[in-house]
């Protein structure tokens, strides 16, 4: 291995900062939305006049069985990175389906404003405590709605809120899943020695662009085997998407791209 493409590698082991995020979270966005209009999960530097001093972080993704399947589910509070609508935001409630494994929209809406959401019993007195999870636009006042999944036209009703309810510190939530060091670096490495991530990370480093690695398991079934590796540019706390690359560390092999061929 010559030396150019040996500190490539090092850079990606170095850049993985914290855990993946849990619930495939980045394979919803991936897999239901289009990703020509770069989709992201919502950010706190995103909404200055809500969190000015806040570090850039996602805001809450409540998790759960929503609708009594036996799957996970998880709400999405999101935006368009790129979009001439006016309507630039989006709520993605994602889940898998049971009978082909593939992802699953549940419910997906765009807004003008930015959606906080909230695990239920999270929101103040007058939580009802029994709903999905629940959704505002505004900090401490009594606007908003609680989601209630429908078992009859399987679709969400949603109740609005009559009481004043949330806080702004209710409102930052990261979660995640622990990948193992070793697994990182392994799966690191595989995706380092592609000729066009050694071109990209180069790139990024001639022009004192920063890296940005993600690392988690491509679901529950595979876990220990398949791991995902999202690479992207950190920019003003945005994520710009270079390439998901699913791999088999059984193999030591790259078997899917996202964007990239193989």
């Amino acid at each position: 291995m010559n030396s150019k493409r040996f500190s490539c590698l090092i850079v990606l082991i170095c850049c993985f900062v914290g855990p993946s995020r849990s619930a495939d979270i980045y394979s919803y966005l991936d897999a239901l939305l289009d990703h020509h209009r770069q989709p992201r999960l919502l950010n706190t530097q995103d909404l200055p006049n809500y969190f000015p001093d806040a570090q850039p972080q996602p805001l809450m993704t409540p998790q759960g069985d929503f609708n009594a399947d036996g799957v996970p589910d998880v709400a999405i509070a999101g935006i368009y990175d790129v979009t001439s609508s006016p309507r630039p935001y989006f709520l993605l409630v994602a889940t898998t389906d049971k009978a082909t494994s593939r992802p699953k929209v549940l419910f997906l809406e765009s807004y003008s404003q930015p959606p906080f959401l909230f695990e239920k019993k999270t929101t103040g007195e007058g939580d009802p405590g029994d709903q999905a999870f629940s959704l505002s636009f505004c900090t401490g006042c009594s606007q908003g709605w609680d989601f209630y999944w429908n078992p009859s036209n399987k679709k969400f009703d949603l109740a609005s809120w009559k009481t004043r309810r949330i806080r702004r510190t209710d409102m930052i939530k990261v979660e995640g899943e622990t990948v193992p060091q070793d697994i990182v670096d392994r799966t690191l490495k595989i995706a380092g020695g592609l000729p066009d991530v050694i071109a990209f990370v180069e790139g990024l480093k001639k022009s004192n662009r920063s890296l940005g690695t993600r690392v988690r398991s491509k679901s529950p079934e595979t876990k220990g085997r398949i791991y995902q590796v999202t690479l992207f540019e950190k920019k003003k706390g945005k994520e710009i998407l270079y390439d998901t690359i699913e791999i088999d560390i059984v193999r030591n092999t790259v078997i899917k791209r996202k964007l990239k061929k193989k």
